[in-house]
């Protein structure tokens, strides 16, 4: 498999584990893993797969391609529940902020004007 081919295919996994990721957010037991787990869960099966092989001396190639797509698989997963975990918190941050300053949801400039 040439350079080309391998980097659109390791895009594609990515691409398919941002799509698991996203339908999958309303899952309870989702949102009940810590961030402190998803955010270097690649890097984890990354580890748990390559490393055994790197000790037993496998080809550069084999390991390439063995470890190469679970991790991307879990980079895109990883992703869409990191972003969607950002969101949730920059809602609830710009929520705080306006509640500190005084807003409400029906604030007008109609009633902003008006004493």
């Amino acid at each position: 498999m040439s350079e080309f081919w391998f980097t659109i295919t390791l895009m594609l996994t990515a691409i398919i584990g941002y799509f698991i990721g996203f339908y999958t957010w309303e899952l309870k037991w989702i949102k009940k893993i810590s961030s402190w787990i998803i955010v270097p869960l690649p890097f984890i099966v990354l580890l748990l797969i390559a490393t055994p092989m790197i000790i037993e001396n496998v080809n550069g190639e084999i390991i390439l391609y063995s470890a190469g797509f679970p991790t991307c698989l879990f980079m895109g997963f990883s992703v869409c529940v990191f972003l969607n975990r950002w969101d949730i918190w920059r809602k609830l941050r710009i929520d705080k902020a306006k509640k500190a300053a005084g807003w409400t949801k029906y604030d007008t400039k109609e009633k902003k004007g008006k004493k």
